[in-house]
Order: C-alpha cells, then structure tokens, then sequence
C-alpha cells in the first residue's frame, strides 16, 4: 500500500523519480510532546504523518500499547504539502493526540507507535519513537542558539526528549544486531556530540565517556555543564589526538550527512583506527526518504543521486563556528553506496533505512 493515489494528467520524470525515492516508507514524525492540564493531566502529542492512501481512518496512535483514546488526524499542515507537494494527502497530514497520565501507568518512558486501527499492528515497528514523562537526567539546557545549531529548532523541552528518543533508538538497534545496548560497552565516543542531545544520557552510568565536537562553542558548553565525561576538540580534517584502539563504541549523529565523499572517508579511516578489533560504530546518514523531500532538484540532479549514491551540497548552519565555510555540507547517500564503500573500512552489520527520527538512515558496522 502507498501513501498516494494516482493523480490525472500529472505524469512526470520528476514525480516518478520522488515517489520511487519514498517508497513504501511510513514517514511520521512527532513535532511536540507536553503536558496539559484540562480538569486532570493530560500527555498531548503533536505532529504529522503521511497516511497510507490518505486513509486517515486506518491509522491511530499508541502510547505504551494503549491507544490514545483522543486523536485527531487530518489536520492542515500547508508546511507538510510544500515538502510532498507530489504526495495528494500530505496538505492535511496533521495530528494531535491526547490520553490521560493516570491512564498510562507508573513507567516513566513513553513508546509512541503509529499503528493500524483494525489491529494495532505498527506500521514500521522501528518507527516508534520514545520519550519521558520526567527528565531522567539532572542536567540544564543549552540556550536556544546553540540547540538550534545542533537541532534546527530552539526548543529545550523538544531537543532533551528528541536526544532521548535518538538515544533509546540507538539502543534498541544495537541490542538486535550485536546483542549489547548503548549501556554494555566501555569505552564510548559520541562523534559530533554538539551541545549534548544525545551526550546527556551518558550520564550516572559506567561507561567511560567521551564526547568530540568541531564547534568549540558547543563543545565549551558540554565542558561546563556535562561533568561525567571527557571533551576533545576535533579538527576539521583527522587525524585526531586520540589513542588507536581507544574505543569499543563510536557514535556519529549527524555528521556522515553533512561531510563531502573526500573527508568522509578521510574520517571512516580516522574512526577504523580509534576502534578497537571488534568494535561496532553507530552512523545515521542521509538516504532516500531525505532526497524524496527534494522536489525542487532537477530531474537530472535526482537521476544522478540514484546512479552514483552520493550527493552534497553547501550547507551554511556552521558559518560562525568554523574557520572554513566551504567544510560543512548537506550530504545524502544510497544504501548501495555505503554498502559498496563503506564495506572497505568496516563489516556492515545493518542498514536500516530512516531510523534516526525516522527519517536518517542508520548504518552499524564492526572492525574486523
């Protein structure tokens, strides 16, 4: 089942090409997660979702198994159709769901499933995203512009519960395919760490912790604020100052997306080195469900992305943290690239397609 119907007299290289890219993803992300008080304390998420042939009345959510007794689906998201302006339903993709706390239980961790009604099956299991109904961490935010630099919004409330889903994500992948969650391992870096979204859950644990960031704002704020771990500026280019074979887990958020082909595999020999034999990386890259949100490329730009696997292009969030402009990038691969390229540095344990928010792909690989 797609997440469109044929559209009349609209037949076009471009709308093909951006529909073969979506696919049979079940794209849906959560905007806003909060606590309202409407007579008793309500959970309200908010967000959009691209409905399977617009049947908004197949779909629901559950939160921990339970269905949200209120859910409104439907509603206008004119931000959503200019995004998917190919996909018919995507202008009324809004939702916004509410369930009582008492209903929910004493577990402080929330589940949230996008799943068929007739019977409550997920759509995409991994697609499910987690938050908390209490901060598990002690830890203060980032101010807004640095949040922004790392998140694109400035909303602490958003970037703590998004780092924690990412988080509780990356666990639940590493705990299938090498039988160890994010806890399980040693010594671990968080490459690219910004100011901490995903950095902060480390906390109160006994994994000797490290963090590494290019932007030394951000950097100097984990420095200051996350004391459990240890901070390491990193150039822009490898090599870095760190020992060979320091680390059993390196995580990487966010960075292969924005890195040209040259300096990434620059830095997947960089990251080879610093693991030790055996040791598994966590990678989320941009893939085709980010390039199926590139409507206004050109035909030729999208059939080149699908013939070589890799594109990039300026990206200009870090202009005032970094010495060269020209480094940072929006990046996107295909999964046969990495498969084909990759495969060079590392054994390629899984690729899951946009697990990450879902909407970055996840790549886990060991040193062999």
């Amino acid at each position: 089942m797609k997440f469109w119907a044929p559209v009349p007299d609209a037949e076009s290289t471009k709308r093909d090409l951006l529909l073969e890219l979506l696919g049979d993803d079940w794209i849906w992300m959560v905007d806003e997660i909060e606590f309202v008080q409407v007579g008793q304390e309500y959970l309200r998420v908010r967000g959009w979702a691209l409905a399977p042939e617009g049947r908004h009345d197949a779909v629901t959510w559950t939160v921990n198994g339970t269905r949200f007794p209120e859910v409104g689906f439907g509603g206008p998201r004119e931000g959503i159709k200019s995004i998917y302006p190919y996909v018919p339903f995507a202008a009324d993709s809004g939702f916004e769901c509410y369930i009582p706390l008492s209903t929910i239980g004493a577990n402080n961790e929330l589940r949230i499933s996008y799943v068929w009604k007739h019977d409550d099956t997920a759509l995409r299991r991994d697609h499910d995203l987690f938050y908390f109904l209490s901060d598990p961490v002690s830890i203060p935010s980032p101010d807004p512009e640095r949040i922004e630099r790392v998140h694109g919004r400035t909303s602490a409330s958003f970037f703590k519960q998004s780092g924690y889903s990412t988080f509780r994500k990356l666990d639940e992948a590493l705990k299938s395919v090498v039988d160890r969650g994010l806890l399980e391992f040693g010594d671990v870096l968080d490459w690219g760490c910004g100011c901490g979204r995903v950095s902060r859950f480390f906390s109160d644990t006994d994994v000797r912790f490290h963090g590494a960031e290019i932007d030394k704002d951000n950097l100097g704020w984990c420095r200051d604020n996350l004391g459990f771990g240890t901070w390491h500026s990193f150039p822009l280019q490898p090599p870095t100052g760190l020992s060979d074979e320091a680390f059993d887990l390196v995580i990487g958020v966010s960075v292969f997306t924005h890195l040209n082909e040259a300096t990434q595999f620059a830095w997947l020999e960089e990251i080879r080195r610093v693991l030790r034999p055996g040791g598994v990386a966590a990678f989320s890259t941009h893939g085709k469900a980010v390039v199926a949100q590139q409507h206004t490329w050109k035909d030729s730009t999208l059939q080149y992305y699908l013939r070589r696997g890799f594109i990039d292009g300026p990206n200009h969030d870090l202009d005032k943290v970094v010495t060269d402009r020209s480094y940072y990038r929006t990046t996107c691969h295909t999964k046969e690239y990495i498969l084909r390229k990759w495969s060079k540095y590392f054994d390629i344990l899984t690729f899951v397609p946009s697990y990450v928010g879902n909407i970055q792909d996840l790549v886990i690989v060991r040193k062999v």
